[in-house]
């Protein structure tokens, strides 16, 4: 990753005049009351949010997120989840200054001679906008309907994830608005370390904001140590409301027991993010919440057939029957950042009221069946779960599709993942950082299950088999019974 080079022969001429150099971003300014602005968020309340921040937020690029439904096509299963990546993004940039702010009141708990962020340690406060940025910015690069569009390009046999759209996208940003950028202490090291903290950490990365005392910060945003981050909180507590499924976690609680300490690995001391003992449980709750979603909304079989539609319909018009940016195919539009930054949901309107548009005649027809409620009828759900469920399912996949290769145009195979994430696996639990003060005021490390109450993980993880028919006309009697052969023989193997 090399910053924004690059990015100059792509800038527009009404770009803001940079200034000469960056100026200094000291403790008072970041925290100066004028230099934020107020909004009432529907999940977490009044929140504010800095200056620069909302010089982010003013742009088409950013206003485009009010037109990518969070939940991809789930809206039409759950009429409430019309939420948007706009209103999660501003979620996520609070709770990251939320967590910033708890992670140095809680430090402060600790004996003077344990703290961690004292003298070069002290989290800075350009370090601390840089969070906030990485929090508001880390979903610029969504396509249309979300995770859909990445499932679109996995059919065009593209490899494209929209975490490196939102860093190049940033640095599109920056380049038009450096001035302001330039004002608030962000120059081009600080939107390096902005678009490593969306990506997460690695092991390979250096820079003056990578070294191993400030890893901790890379658990904020993307945390690809434990996976307990302030994107997910957001999302699920999102998710929560619209989806109105009574199910939730106190991530307050989270935040008044956290804390960053010291740990030692084969001889190498880095910082992580770690968690008082008494809120284990809550800890595990929010893991079992995110499964019991993806089952209740983010797979639920009604929504994953009208997925399955969205992409036949998308994938269609990727030749042709769509053009992005006068002369992109709608295939390539992933591939150019500014291809990518027309494309909303609107384009599931543009296609259902094009006009003498023959090459876009069959995406069409889909988008009519589903305003008209004719979506496809699902022939059967098969569950696998339990040891080496996924290695199964995928077998069992690779079979349907070898013994009904002549039949593929009728049907539509899916294969659901349901799992605790990398927590399916009880011994990674020990990637969450445990402690417990001892009468030294000092964080004592456990290990996590030593601390932890005895959970039953034979539910996890499972996949669901779903077998869709999409042309009403067809008799697909032989696949369902293939189906509930393998099914007949699983019980008998189990009774034996």
């Amino acid at each position: 990753m090399n910053g924004c080079n690059g990015y100059e022969s792509r800038i527009p001429d009404n770009m803001e005049p940079a200034e000469s150099a960056v100026q200094e971003l000291t403790e008072h300014q970041y925290n100066m009351y004028a230099n934020y602005r107020i909004v009432n968020d529907s999940v977490h309340g009044q929140i504010a949010l800095h200056r620069l921040c909302w010089t982010i937020v003013d742009t088409e690029e950013f206003q485009r997120l009010r037109n990518i439904k969070q939940l991809g096509v789930a809206y039409l299963v759950y009429p409430g989840a019309i939420h948007t990546r706009f209103d999660h993004s501003l979620g996520v940039c609070h709770l990251a200054r939320e967590m910033v702010k708890y992670l140095e009141e809680n430090d402060k708990k600790w004996d003077s001679k344990f703290r961690l962020f004292i003298g070069k340690n002290k989290i800075k406060p350009v370090e601390k906008l840089c969070i906030e940025i990485a929090g508001l910015c880390h979903d610029l690069g969504h396509g249309p309907f979300s995770h859909t569009w990445e499932r679109v390009v996995r059919r065009w046999k593209g490899n494209w994830e929209h975490e490196t759209a939102s860093q190049d996208i940033i640095c599109h940003i920056y380049e038009r608005r450096k001035k302001s950028f330039h004002q608030d202490g962000i120059g081009d090291l600080e939107i390096e370390f902005i678009q490593k903290l969306i990506s997460g950490y690695k092991n390979d990365d250096d820079g003056p904001y990578c070294s191993p005392e400030k890893q901790f910060l890379f658990e904020i945003i993307s945390n690809k140590f434990n996976e307990f981050d302030v994107d997910k909180w957001d999302y699920l507590l999102r998710d929560a409301q619209h989806l109105n499924l009574n199910l939730t976690f106190n991530h307050k609680r989270l935040l008044n027991f956290c804390g960053v300490v010291q740990v030692e690995n084969d001889g190498k001391i880095t910082t992580h993010i770690g968690y008082n003992v008494k809120i284990v449980k809550d800890l595990y709750d929010m893991v079992r919440m995110r499964a019991e979603y993806h089952r209740k909304a983010y797979q639920h079989r009604v929504v994953k057939g009208i997925e399955t539609m969205f992409i036949d319909a998308f994938a269609s018009s990727g030749n042709n029957g769509y053009l992005v940016n006068g002369d992109k195919l709608l295939r390539e539009a992933h591939l150019d950042y500014k291809s990518l930054l027309e494309l909303t949901d609107h384009i599931f309107y543009d296609i259902l009221f094009s006009h003498n548009n023959e090459e876009a005649k069959y995406a069409k027809s889909i988008f009519k069946m589903i305003c008209n409620r004719d979506i496809y009828d699902i022939i059967d759900v098969f569950k696998v779960k339990g040891k080496n469920a996924v290695t199964r399912a995928e077998k069992i996949v690779e079979d349907l599709k070898t013994n009904f290769e002549n039949d593929m145009e009728n049907i539509q195979i899916e294969l659901v993942q349901l799992s605790l994430g990398c927590f399916e696996n009880p011994k990674n639990w020990n990637k969450i950082i445990i402690f417990k003060p001892n009468v030294k005021n000092e964080p004592v490390l456990l290990n996590y299950e030593d601390s932890m109450v005895d959970y039953d993980y034979e539910q996890f993880p499972q996949c669901h088999i779903m077998v869709f028919n999409k042309k009403k006309n067809e008799n697909n009697s032989a696949v369902k019974l293939y189906l509930e052969n393998i099914k007949h023989k699983r019980i008998n193997s189990t009774q034996s």
